[in-house]
C-alpha cells in the first residue's frame, strides 16, 4: 500500500520542519509585535495535542520529537498569550478572567483531545 520507510524518514521529518519554521515565525512575529500569534482555541488544542502525543502517549519516532519540540515552542506561544493577550481582551470582561479563561479553554481542550484519541 505505502512505504513506511518515506512516511517515517522523509514526510514526517519534513513536516515536522516545516512546523518548527512556522512556529518559529509565529514566535518571532509575536514579540515583534507584542501580541500573540494563534488563536486560543488553536494554541489550547495544539498544545494539548503536544503534551499527549509528545510525554504521556509518546508517538513512534521520529514523531515524538516533533511534538516534543512543538509543545516546547507551544510554550512559548502560551506565554505571549498571556503576556500579551490582554490588548485584545474583551473590555466588558474584568482582566481578572484572562488567566482563567485560559486555564478552562486549557482543560476544555486537554479533555477533549484525550477523550478524542481513546474513542477514535
Amino acid at each position: 500500500m505505502y512505504n513506511d520507510f518515506w512516511i517515517n524518514n522523509v514526510l514526517i521529518p519534513l513536516s515536522g520542519i516545516f512546523w518548527i519554521a512556522t512556529y518559529l515565525l509565529i514566535i518571532k512575529r509575536g514579540f515583534q509585535d507584542r501580541t500573540y500569534g494563534m488563536p486560543l482555541a488553536a494554541l489550547c488544542a495544539n498544545f494539548s495535542w503536544e503534551i499527549l502525543f509528545g510525554f504521556i502517549y509518546p508517538d513512534m519516532y521520529p514523531m515524538n520529537i516533533v511534538n516534543q519540540a512543538w509543545c516546547i515552542m507551544d510554550v512559548l506561544i502560551v506565554y505571549q498569550y498571556l503576556k500579551y493577550g490582554l490588548t485584545d481582551y474583551p473590555k466588558n470582561l474584568s482582566i481578572k478572567w484572562h488567566i482563567p479563561v485560559f486555564i478552562i479553554s486549557f482543560f476544555i481542550a486537554f479533555v477533549f483531545v484525550f477523550f478524542m484519541y481513546h474513542d477514535l
